[in-house]
């Protein structure tokens, strides 16, 4: 690879890294209207070694835990692990027969993606994946919030830095992240 290509590729990946922003409009968990659930998923690449991750958790209108999960992924961009954790969590819901689904992101890209229900497969390779999960029979609503009312999935997203390659399946809240979850609820609904 010639220095050219090389400083080009690594502006690629610094330019990838720094596409999730926040929007800082919100202060926590809003839980979604009765009947409908709540996937909140995160992305993460660890600052030193470059390992990504995500995780995603799915309540119901309630708060109850319907499911979870950690995936250690390996070397790819934010992006990358926040549309992992979105594509996996939609499949997961789609799994279980949730057909109302509000969609949290702390990731204005990904938030971008979502709502615009196109594939992009410039983007990312996982953009074709994402289209066809968008396009199956059911309700979704796409909402940004701010890092800090994803602080459950961004935990169990760096949780994942240190766990075998795969797919980590919580069918429960692990107890480690129980008080993050109760501390992270508001009583009041999100529109």
């Amino acid at each position: 690879m010639s220095r050219k290509t090389r400083v080009a590729s690594a502006h690629k990946v610094s330019m990838q890294n720094q596409v999730c922003r926040e929007n800082r409009t919100n202060a926590k968990w809003f839980r979604p209207p009765t009947g409908w659930f709540k996937i909140n998923a995160d992305g993460s690449r660890h600052p030193s070694s470059g390992l990504s991750a995500c995780a995603g958790v799915i309540l119901d209108s309630n708060g109850k835990w319907i499911n979870g999960f950690s995936t250690a992924l390996g070397q790819c961009s934010v992006l990358d692990a926040e549309l992992w954790g979105l594509c996996e969590s939609l499949s997961r819901a789609w799994d279980l027969g949730l057909r109302r689904i509000v969609i949290e992101t702390n990731c204005a890209e990904a938030a971008t993606i979502l709502r615009q229900g196109v594939c992009m497969d410039r983007i990312s390779h996982l953009a074709p994946h994402l289209c066809a999960l968008l396009l199956r029979e059911w309700n979704l609503k796409i909402s940004q919030t701010v890092r800090e009312n994803n602080a459950v999935t961004d935990m169990l997203a760096k949780y994942a830095w240190r766990l075998p390659f795969g797919v980590h399946c919580f069918n429960s809240p692990p107890l480690w992240i129980q008080p993050l979850l109760e501390s992270n609820m508001v009583v009041g609904f999100s529109s």
